[in-house]
């Protein structure tokens, strides 16, 4: 074999290597662009460019209720849950509360009834055994702000037992309808 017979193989196995490399990257890029197009981070369509984060968070907003304008603030629901206890209004002073299916919202806008329901029957037990009135004592007090930010809040009230005043939380969220509501209590 002579020397140019030697170096047109060489060229011909080097042109097929660097073919070959070739079309790896170009099916690995392919697949990874795949994979970004299945979970809607890339447009569809070659060249499967990314979508900026505003049209991200356009197409797939984080939290339903930032932009929604506050009706109701936590220190108003709070007042309206006391008083409508105070009036034995349990229906109402449960509407008070974020009742809804956290995995399933804003999708589903119903309240979850069975939530409604175990919470009107424990506002009705507490009356039966007479402490609602101690009850409304322990939470008619003035909320303490811990943190409020665009779709949750935070409050405190001192709750006195056995002589010492103990700081209770308050998680508040807000709904659709900007309206904020009790999340625990």
């Amino acid at each position: 074999m002579t020397k140019k017979t030697i170096f047109k193989i060489a060229g011909y196995y080097l042109l097929f290597v660097f073919g070959l490399v070739l079309i790896l990257v170009g099916v690995g890029w392919y697949s990874y662009k795949q994979k970004l197009a299945r979970q809607n981070l890339v447009r569809p369509n070659f060249p499967y460019t990314k979508y900026t984060d505003a049209e991200l968070e356009k197409m797939f907003p984080q939290v339903y209720t930032v932009d929604v304008p506050t009706r109701q603030t936590p220190e108003q629901t709070y007042a309206k849950f006391i008083e409508l206890l105070k009036v034995g209004n349990f229906e109402e002073a449960s509407n008070q509360f974020f009742l809804r299916d956290l995995e399933i919202y804003p999708r589903n806008l119903d309240i979850d009834k069975t939530k409604q329901t175990k919470l009107i029957k424990s506002f009705k037990k507490v009356k039966e055994n007479g402490l609602l009135e101690n009850m409304i004592k322990d939470l008619d007090k003035k909320l303490d702000k811990i943190y409020l930010y665009d779709t949750s809040a935070q409050y405190s009230i001192g709750i006195e037992k056995d002589g010492k005043i103990f700081g209770d939380r308050i998680d508040f969220m807000k709904d659709i309808d900007g309206d904020w509501k009790i999340k625990s209590l």
